[in-house]
């Protein structure tokens, strides 16, 4: 029982909760299924009976497609090529996680191999990289975002795994990879289309279009898809002044109110996916965690948390070590000065991480930049002088 009860703490889960824990054939396939509540269980069931995405079986396959996964390897490793392939992990997900799977492991390696041949022209890959194209552009036009719905479960994987094979063999940009063609293709089907998993009913299924976002290939096919898509559109429709996309949200800034429009079609008949539009309101929009507004020149920024945050974080009272407290004030304060570039906003956010429940800021004002701060932010707009003349240092706002 004692040990039933840690393993429901490791895991963060409620005594009240319904967890079961199975062991798969293979002393490393471990699937967690976690049944909070009926409605739960009701929802999973009614997405499971869309045959299109998913596919009902009646036999573990973990064993035929570790073999088969073994043959390919071994053909592979036949023709020299110096692809290692890690045990697959065993730690505990819920579904629909990939990591009990067969295909875990792999999947991983291949990930870290293929993403170097991602087309990331308009892909940013931090907070850090949009901030810089706003700090490099004027703020005349028009701004808004388009969003991707259910990008992960609505990837064409055939298509997808099409446009992989095509870049990494077919491209002059790009290195060949030292790899049978059809060799990586059977890879990737069986990373995807024949990967197992068990819903919270017990019942076996497999994923056969779309990708699962637990998957280490979720990343990797939604901005490769992607990635090719904008090039398609792109090579016929000029491009905004400013594009760019962090996975399946895209910020945009035209010179005309209809190319938004006329672009959200462009994309929708390329990729058969459904985007919608989200305009500014009176030249203010969010994009990440980042709350953007139009200027006469420039682009103004400021932290953007979504209305439904309740402001919670860890208690500074905790029972826990106090570098991670320390990591939680940090992350709050790196915040404030990477995305806000006025003083007043700095100000403003830092009063609001103060007022947080549970930060308790008065005792780690070291951790406030300037006087040898473990962070290394700079001040707004990427200024390392982080005196401001109106209202001293930052640092004044934690002291005890």
């Amino acid at each position: 029982m004692r040990m039933r009860m840690r393993m429901r703490m490791r895991l963060g889960i409620s005594l009240k909760d319904s967890v079961s824990v199975k062991f798969l054939s293979g002393s490393y396939h471990i699937c967690v299924n976690f049944c909070p509540c009926a409605a739960v269980r009701k929802s999973s069931t009614e997405e499971l009976r869309d045959e299109t995405k998913f596919k009902k079986i009646s036999k573990d396959p973990t064993e035929s497609l570790k073999n088969k996964l073994n043959k390919l390897v071994t053909i592979n490793n036949a023709a020299n090529t110096s692809i290692k392939f890690n045990k697959l992990s065993g730690d505990y997900r819920p579904i629909i996680s990939q990591i009990p799977t067969p295909t875990y492991g792999i999947a991983k390696q291949l990930c870290t191999i293929l993403t170097t041949y991602v087309p990331a022209a308009y892909s940013l890959h931090s907070a850090t990289d949009f901030l810089y194209i706003l700090k490099t552009n004027n703020a005349m036009g028009t701004i808004a975002s388009l969003d991707v719905e259910s990008l992960f479960t609505s990837i064409p994987i055939q298509r997808t795994i099409n446009y992989i094979i095509d870049r990494v063999y077919n491209n002059t940009n790009t290195a060949k990879l030292p790899m049978l063609e059809s060799i990586l293709r059977s890879l990737l089907h069986c990373c995807t289309t024949e990967a197992p998993f068990i819903c919270p009913r017990g019942m076996k299924y497999q994923q056969i279009d779309g990708v699962a976002m637990d998957s280490p290939l979720g990343v990797l096919f939604a901005n490769f898809f992607m990635g090719c898509i904008e090039e398609e559109v792109f090579s016929k429709f000029e491009k905004p002044e400013i594009y760019c996309r962090y996975i399946d949200d895209i910020f945009i800034k035209t010179t005309h109110n209809e190319d938004i429009s006329l672009l959200k079609n462009y994309l929708q008949d390329a990729s058969s996916l459904t985007f919608t539009i989200e305009n500014s309101l009176e030249g203010s929009m969010p994009f990440l965690d980042i709350l953007v507004t139009q200027q006469q020149e420039k682009f103004d920024t400021d932290t953007y948390v979504k209305p439904t945050n309740t402001g919670q974080c860890m208690n500074g009272k905790s029972e826990c070590q106090q570098r991670y407290i320390n990591s939680t004030i940090s992350a709050y304060i790196r915040r404030a000065l990477t995305h806000c570039n006025t003083w007043t906003n700095v100000h403003t956010e830092i009063r609001q991480d103060r007022g947080r429940p549970g930060a308790h800021l008065g005792r780690n004002r070291h951790l406030a930049t300037g006087g040898g701060s473990p962070t290394g932010a700079s001040g707004p707009g990427g200024d390392s002088n982080l005196t401001d003349p109106a209202a001293g240092r930052v640092v004044g706002y934690f002291r005890t």
